[in-house]
């Protein structure tokens, strides 16, 4: 278990006593006392001090609004999918577009490795939608189950209703840290309603255009 790991488990003052623990051979030893105090101190101030970049990333890039999009394949017979707001357009030629699918989704591995692979832009009304794909395992299936609204073009499950959809055949993945970068070659797309506003993301939070001046 990593330092980060036991912080994470224990209380401060509990992992202080783990560490003074670990001195078995030489309990009264002062300096050796001393010595893992300093470090459990250490650790733990590395540790806030990494959560204080964390939060203030977050809230930094959280300022840059985006659009949802929920991601799609097959899993054998099965539709499955995630919620993605790191999508983004990459090349004109060929058309290239790229999703960021984070290690904890459950279809982390699935689209790193499925040939195809569908993009629903989601509108302002399927907010729902949007929390359903986040949803992990059996709480995703049972939310499946609640909207089933998938429709099926070239053999890639999409989001019915949604602004647009886009079929992709993988073309790259790339590692990013704790996400996979996810390239696809877009092989089919049709833009649906425009009079419909997008669901957008912002400040960690879905939102919707405000259409009055």
């Amino acid at each position: 278990m990593t330092a980060l790991e036991m912080s994470d488990e224990f209380s401060v003052v509990e992992y202080l006593q783990r560490l003074l623990s670990i001195d078995e051979l030489h309990p009264h030893s002062v300096t050796a006392n001393c010595y893992l105090l300093k470090l459990g101190r250490n650790i733990h101030a590395k540790i806030s001090d990494m959560r204080q970049k964390i939060d203030a990333y977050r809230s930094v890039l959280s300022r840059f609004a985006s659009g949802v999009t929920v991601v799609t394949a097959y899993r054998g017979e099965r539709a499955d999918g995630v919620t993605v707001s790191a999508f983004s357009a990459l090349s004109l030629d060929p058309p290239l577009v790229l999703a960021c699918v984070g290690e904890e989704s459950d279809c982390y591995e699935l689209l790193a490795r499925t040939e195809h692979f569908g993009i629903s832009v989601l509108a302002a009304q399927q907010a729902p939608l949007a929390l359903a794909f986040a949803e992990i395992g059996d709480a995703k299936v049972q939310a499946l189950r609640i909207f089933p609204n998938l429709w099926v073009r070239e053999a890639v499950p999409l989001v019915a209703n949604s602004l647009a959809h886009i079929v992709c055949r993988r073309y790259a993945v790339y590692a990013g840290g704790d996400h996979r970068i996810i390239i696809g070659e877009v092989v089919d797309l049709r833009a649906n309603d425009a009079q419909r506003d997008p669901l957008l993301y912002f400040t960690s939070r879905f939102r919707r255009l405000d259409s009055h001046p």
